[in-house]
């Protein structure tokens, strides 16, 4: 069983976006290990019951929470482990070609990076990262040169996503620290 909070948004700026990254990175990386780890077994805690489990341990403790309190995540949620993510690029298609205003210049860009933490042991299971862009739509000689461009944020959210989720439960199976008998 998997407790995935939402993710931390690390970026310096973020006051461009026109979606809350975190709900929208969060909730890709989590419908897409659902899809892949439930034929496995996989389990994943309601997001409000983790969230509700780590307000309270930041009222308790005053440093890292998540050093002090993993096990108390694991008990209070009935998690084997824990999975955190940063995002570190969230960036939707723009469109600023003034003579073609409808016309992507530059395409969607996802980022975001993940550690899987065995909640009893305190043990990295897995730690990955992933940078994906759709494409470029560049200016040559004058004209538009159409490139592959997803300008779905969403969509591409969840592509950029399993990707990361496949590499994540490679590992995790491998190292069969976490099981589906567990």
């Amino acid at each position: 069983t998997f407790a995935i909070p939402e993710f931390e948004d690390t970026r310096t700026s973020n006051s461009n976006d026109t979606v809350n990254a975190t709900r929208v990175l969060t909730d890709a990386f989590e419908t897409a290990f659902m899809s892949t780890g439930k034929e496995l077994g996989y389990k994943i805690v309601e997001r409000r019951v983790i969230q509700k489990v780590i307000n309270e341990l930041k009222e308790t403790y005053s440093g890292n929470y998540l050093d002090e309190g993993l096990k108390e995540i694991g008990k209070l949620t009935n998690a084997d482990a824990l999975i955190t993510g940063e995002i570190k690029k969230f960036q939707p298609p723009q469109y600023n070609n003034s003579e073609k205003p409808d016309k992507v210049t530059t395409c969607t860009t996802i980022g975001f990076s993940i550690k899987a933490i065995d909640i009893e042991t305190g043990d990295l299971l897995f730690k990955g990262n992933i940078l994906k862009s759709a494409g470029r739509n560049p200016l040559a000689a004058g004209m538009d040169i159409l490139s592959s461009c997803d300008t779905d944020l969403l969509k591409y959210s969840e592509t950029v996503s399993s990707d990361l989720v496949d590499k994540l439960i490679k590992k995790v199976k491998k190292s069969k620290k976490i099981t589906s008998n567990r």
